[in-house]
């Protein structure tokens, strides 16, 4: 009951604010210009806070509070966008929490966050149109954001994230209650995410990256089509800048992009974060063989962007005339190992296409046959298992992929020939192509 009444009180007061505006306020409490912006200020990191699991005590009815608060802001770009994340995460417990007679909050949600989301892409481009000046403090928004604001609201706030974004402010594991997923469930641990519309944004670019990776994949053309290429720039455009869904996503075009490889792979090593240069790793940059290969084993990433960014510049040597720098690649590919247990849809991607490269050159194949062989048996176990069927390949796609990785067994140990198989793409006819 007391909770009810403080909640009532508090939302009596910040109704009155709304109803008469500032200055009606300011009259009858008396409140300053300066007392006002400490208030903005002070609710804006509240905000924040409460939605990235800083609220220890968080609850439906703070949610509430906090919301209310929400209304009496400036009508910010970016605080419209999170007032629509701040609904779905508020009404999210009560629509799946399996009240029949609930059941429509999930539709009325998503009605209130779609209508905030429009709002703020209209308070958008009205803030884009207005000359910067020095009296305009008018804050833009990050690029990442404006491209995220492109898209629809129901696009963005799936049900996948909304859990997510609902895990984050209950101080809950990131993946409890949905589908594991190694790039999403480690935006939580990422230092460059700073806000809950950073992680908003690193999650559907993470979404959207997985979504155009398996689209290839699924894909039996060698060439990717052309709404792989556009998921995974879309992935790279609504990612928060040096984050490691930004870092996965270049590394990503560096693998799935033949055109202009050496670009790509450039942009994603620039991403990269930089660490103390020694004596030791000095010397070790000026070798010949380091500058040939460019192996990025010294730099703190993730052990999956590492290994998917050193299959792809080995791919890039090969096409090469260096005959040098296609014996290093064969040689990095040859030691190479992808344990299933540590594979992620990015390596497998990176290692799938540098095998299906690979064997078709006679002598690549002579010189790096013994990690072909554990590449393609690797593939073959992690497509075949939990892990493949959990990333969304059909079944038909699956089979594709472990036949051509059992093919490519055979011909690694003598038992056929390299035009006995197709490249593991045009094993169907065209019209069954997913």
């Amino acid at each position: 009951m007391l909770e009810v009444a403080a909640l009532g009180l508090k939302t009596l007061k910040l109704s009155t604010r709304k109803l008469i505006g500032w200055h009606g306020y300011a009259l009858l409490t008396g409140i300053t210009r300066e007392q006002e912006a400490a208030r903005v200020k002070a609710w804006t990191i509240a905000l924040d806070a409460q939605l990235t699991g800083g609220d220890a005590e968080i609850s439906i009815s703070r949610l509430v509070l906090t919301l209310m608060a929400s209304g009496t802001l400036p009508d910010t770009p970016a605080l419209l966008m999170l007032k629509a994340l701040h609904i779905r995460v508020l009404l999210w417990e009560i629509a799946n929490a399996g009240y029949g007679s609930w059941w429509p909050l999930d539709a009325i949600s998503a009605r209130l966050s779609r209508r905030y989301w429009n709002a703020a892409r209209a308070e958008h481009r009205m803030t884009a149109s207005t000359p910067q000046g020095p009296d305009n403090e008018t804050e833009q928004l990050p690029a990442h954001l404006v491209a995220l604001l492109d898209k629809e609201c129901d696009e963005v706030l799936i049900p996948n994230i909304v859990q997510r974004a609902y895990n984050l402010a209950w101080n809950r594991p990131s993946a409890e209650k949905t589908t594991l997923d190694e790039s999403m469930d480690g935006v939580v641990e990422d230092f460059a995410i700073g806000s809950p519309l950073d992680a908003l944004a690193a999650w559907y670019s993470s979404h959207v990256l997985k979504r155009g990776l398996v689209g290839y994949l699924g894909s039996k053309r060698a060439v990717p089509k052309e709404s792989v290429k556009s998921d995974l720039i879309l992935a790279a455009d609504t990612a928060p800048p040096t984050s490691q869904a930004r870092t996965r996503a270049l590394v990503a075009q560096a693998v799935v992009f033949d055109d202009d490889r050496a670009t790509h792979i450039a942009a994603a090593v620039e991403e990269l974060p930089s660490y103390p240069s020694t004596p030791s790793s000095a010397k070790t940059v000026q070798s010949h063989r380091a500058r040939l290969i460019n192996l990025v084993g010294d730099a703190p990433v993730a052990a999956d962007v590492w290994k998917a960014l050193t299959l792809a510049k080995c791919h890039a040597l090969t096409k090469t005339s260096s005959i040098e720098a296609r014996r290093r690649a064969a040689s990095v590919v040859n030691q190479a190992l992808l344990p299933e247990a540590s594979m992620t849809l990015l390596t497998f991607v990176a290692g799938y296409k540098v095998l299906s490269d690979f064997i078709q050159d006679p002598l690549l194949k002579a010189q790096s046959s013994q990690g072909l062989e554990r590449l393609a048996s690797s593939l073959r176990m992690w497509v075949g298992h939990e892990t493949g069927r959990r990333i969304g390949l059909s079944n038909k796609a699956r089979g594709r992929i472990i036949r051509h990785c059992l093919d490519a067994s055979k011909i690694l140990v003598g038992l056929a020939e390299p035009e006995d198989i197709d490249d593991g793409y045009v094993s169907s006819s065209v019209k069954d192509d997913d």
